[in-house]
């Protein structure tokens, strides 16, 4: 069954097939298992799209031998005039921590019932029929499948130092985007040794944009979210925070929780020319399900450290 599924992937989604995934540009694990898509939008943005699914288990997102191939090839294909790496993952690097929600559901496995701890908090706010109506009984698999999760906490400190280095030593500047939670958002990750995002290479943007076609989650989710999202240490060096950019609703109605939107979005994305910027601008479904509400998120260029 893999097999016949990684042949129609590479067929109806990638437009090749086994024998010529290098001429389309797509690099295949050490492991041989995926395909990892590294490709440049423009002479100055370079996006890399890592398979963060075929090597997949509880413990690990991607192999060492993955990390090692993504590092050099990135360092390959990164041109003069690079100036923005855009890494596109399947869910948001920079997310509110859920360990209340992985513990209990760890505990319960897939059994969620009305009875379970998980039930009677959700129903407080009369929201349980919804939260299963749009996560079901696979939720602790989606949680899993999160940066944010516990479990992948040491390996999500690997990308990120990986992707330091590398802001470092060519001066480029480091955007995340990922969805695959139903909602919209921004995040950062940021130095702790710098008060000039301009000048801070740890400073790394996070998109959180998912399919307009999914449904969001209910307003009880996004309160939980809110309430832990803090700013973490990533490490000796780096934090990590979600950032407010939803001040008002598409109806123009203020919003208490300003970080994280659970509406229907899309993302766009378009390079400044005058000043080599990158703006991401999240576009919110209006309650009419008629047009868009957009939320621009402008990502600046590395400027060099003259010190």
């Amino acid at each position: 069954i893999g097999a016949a599924a990684a042949k129609f992937y590479l067929l109806f989604q990638q437009h090749t097939n086994d024998s010529t995934t290098t001429k389309v540009g797509l690099a295949t694990s050490p492991s041989g298992k995926g395909w990892n898509n590294i490709t440049h939008f423009g002479k100055r943005t370079l996006v890399v799209l890592p398979d963060t699914r075929s090597e997949r288990s509880k413990e690990t997102i991607l192999s060492n031998e993955t990390y090692e191939m993504l590092n050099r090839q990135i360092r390959e294909r990164m041109l003069p005039t690079t100036r923005h790496l855009v890494i596109v993952l399947g869910t948001p690097l920079v997310y509110p921590a859920m360990t209340l929600f992985e513990d209990t559901l760890e505990t319960m496995g897939d059994s969620l019932s009305r009875d379970s701890v998980i039930g009677k908090v959700f129903g407080k706010f009369k929201a349980f029929q919804n939260v299963l109506g749009q996560f079901g009984p696979e939720l602790l698999d989606d949680m899993v499948d999160s940066w944010a999760c516990n479990i992948h906490t040491e390996e999500k400190k690997k990308l990120v130092e990986l992707l330091q280095a590398i802001a470092v030593s060519r001066n480029v500047r480091v955007t995340f985007v990922g969805g695959d939670v139903h909602i919209g958002g921004a995040g950062r990750l940021f130095s702790t040794n710098y008060t000039d995002p301009l000048r801070d290479p740890y400073y790394m943007t996070q998109i959180v944009s998912s399919a307009i076609v999914n449904g969001p989650p209910p307003g009880a989710v996004i309160s939980a979210l809110h309430k832990s999202s803090k700013t973490y240490a990533l490490n000796d060096f780096t934090s990590e925070e979600m950032t407010d950019i939803f001040n008002q609703d598409v109806d123009g109605c203020i919003l208490e929780c300003k970080k994280l939107l659970n509406r229907r979005n899309w993302c766009e994305v378009r390079e400044l020319i005058s000043g080599q910027e990158l703006e991401f601008t999240i576009r919110v479904e209006n309650k009419d399900h008629v047009g868009s509400k957009k939320y621009p998120i402008r990502v600046e260029r590395l400027e060099k450290d003259e010190q």
